[in-house]
């Protein structure tokens, strides 16, 4: 079980990093609820959920969150807050935006990242605030986590 892996060339790596990123399939967005992003592209140690949307952290430490949404079939005039949420009902904020009639129905998205210093078993996830109409989530949209220091305790 590799831990850290340093080169001949002298770069330092470590494989087992808590790594993911998703990335949306047209699926329908709730206010208030995770944002659907079920596609996986990688999910290093298996932390990210494609069914409830949420990453559950394995070690207490600080995690690099990015998250990225363009969602279509969206109704306008509509103000979007996009938050990190935790299990604790904390909402991190990443983004506001107004949709008005002057964007087409493609072009609107939010976006961010945020840097969280979480502890081992908690959960993280992407959620909007408030929505008009029925949106979906654009594939282009992304979400994701990575580890980047660990709290030795």
């Amino acid at each position: 079980f590799e831990r850290v892996r340093i080169t001949k060339e002298g770069y330092v790596t470590k494989p087992n990093t808590p790594t993911f990123s998703a990335i949306g399939s047209g699926d329908a967005i709730s206010a208030q609820s995770p944002l659907p992003y079920d596609s996986i592209e990688y999910n290093n140690g298996n932390h990210y959920s494609n069914s409830t949307f949420k990453f559950t952290c394995p070690v207490t430490g600080y995690y690099y969150v990015t998250c990225h949404v363009v969602p279509t079939s969206f109704s306008t005039p509509n103000n979007v807050e996009l938050y990190v949420k935790d299990q604790s009902g904390n909402r991190y904020f990443l983004d506001r935006k107004v949709k008005s009639n002057n964007y087409s129905t493609n072009n609107f998205s939010v976006g961010g990242s945020r840097i969280l210093s979480k502890s081992a078993g908690d959960t993280l996830w992407v959620e909007f605030n408030s929505i008009n109409g029925s949106p979906v989530l654009e594939g282009s949209s992304h979400f994701g986590i990575m580890l980047m220091a660990w709290v030795i305790g």
